[in-house]
């Protein structure tokens, strides 16, 4: 759940109540100091976790520093790349905060991501989101056994899509 306005304080403060332990917050405004002030005064109430609304590492730093997130939500495909979302993660690591990627439909890419948190950063394994309708769509699709990923045995980052031939052909189910 996750509001724009004063509402999110009333709204964060209920949740807390009615048993959950996080909010999504989302971040819109192009005023970064008043984004900082409302998650501040949110995290009051409860862990929030600000996601695919913060579209820039330097944007997670401003909100680390100012004690304004609980989990940091920085996926490759909510910042501008790959590029942009490694040194969040360091980033995160030296606030003791857990990397927690917001994958959507894009696990395929994600899953290396957590592996790299967890190998060379350090961080905890975490939870990650997977959505099995996608897999026909994909040359080498995520794995999954027992409820945990297989890690990727081959090349590239797993997002290499299938190649449908001629038109009229029907979409992989």
């Amino acid at each position: 759940m996750g509001y724009e306005n004063e509402q999110a304080y009333e709204n964060a403060r209920r949740a807390l109540e009615d048993g959950f332990r996080t909010f999504k917050l989302r971040i819109s405004s192009r005023d970064r100091q008043r984004d900082i002030r409302h998650a501040r005064k949110v995290a009051a109430y409860i862990r929030i976790a600000p996601g695919e609304h913060v579209p820039i590492r330097a944007m997670f730093k401003n909100f680390m520093e100012a004690d304004a997130m609980h989990f940091v939500r920085a996926g490759c495909t909510c910042v501008p790349g790959v590029s942009e979302s490694l040194p969040v993660s360091p980033l995160a690591k030296k606030f003791n905060l857990p990397v927690v990627p917001h994958v959507g439909d894009m696990g395929q890419i994600h899953q290396h991501g957590v592996l790299l948190n967890h190998i060379a950063v350090g961080h905890p394994m975490v939870f990650l989101e997977h959505i099995p309708r996608l897999r026909s769509y994909f040359v080498n699709p995520i794995r999954v056994e027992n409820g945990v990923y297989c890690t990727p045995q081959d090349a590239g980052c797993s997002c290499d899509l299938v190649e449908i031939q001629g038109e009229g052909v029907e979409q992989p189910a």
